[in-house]
């Protein structure tokens, strides 16, 4: 069943392009007949799935949004990149050529470009921001502000949040509560179950 359809509202610079309009709820943002943003076919973005073009944001050419992905403002996919999974786009950020993301936050003016490829690690993803232009990898809890080249592979797979800026690296130690064993944790409920005396 389709969840879109493609209107004859025509992007007032680029007329093939054409609004989206949701002809079922798509997701909590997004009930029937709520207008997106821009395609140029329904190969640009999945009839299933909780996706979505908002705002005046743009998949074209060869582009794909998909899954849980989500397009904001005035972002653009185009070329042949992937846009999967929970990521999420922002400003006027933009993914194009043969790039692949799987999630985090692309924002501000950055660009994804390439065969760069971007992913969660766990339940932690990766922020692009700032002026920064990503060709290579990059995976889990770090922060890119800054170029990343085809060769670039960077993996965090830590709970601690990295900082790339301007070429130089940060790390921030995220606070982690102890925990009492669970051998403690029954005595202590086997302590509140006794009787009083």
């Amino acid at each position: 069943m389709s969840k879109y359809k493609i209107t004859e509202i025509e992007h007032p610079k680029y007329p093939w392009l054409h609004r989206i309009q949701a002809v079922s709820d798509v997701n909590e943002k997004v009930p029937k007949g709520t207008l997106g943003g821009f395609i140029e076919n329904e190969n640009n973005l999945s009839q299933e799935g909780t996706c979505w073009i908002y705002d005046d944001a743009i998949c074209c050419e060869n582009g794909e949004v998909k899954e849980e992905a989500a397009l904001y403002d005035g972002s653009l996919v185009r070329g042949y990149a992937v846009v999967t999974g929970d990521t999420t786009f922002y400003d006027r950020a933009v993914a194009k050529r043969d790039c692949y993301i799987c999630g985090g936050e692309i924002k501000e003016n950055a660009v994804i470009s390439g065969k760069a490829f971007i992913d969660t690690v766990g339940v932690n993803a990766p922020v692009i921001g700032g002026e920064s232009h990503v060709y290579g990898e990059v995976r889990g809890n770090i922060y890119i502000k800054g170029d990343i080249f085809p060769w670039d592979i960077f993996n965090n797979h830590t709970k601690d949040m990295f900082l790339y800026e301007n070429g130089k690296w940060s790390a921030f130690s995220v606070p982690e509560k102890l925990k009492p064993p669970q051998s403690y944790q029954k005595r202590q409920t086997k302590k509140k179950n006794q009787p009083e005396r």
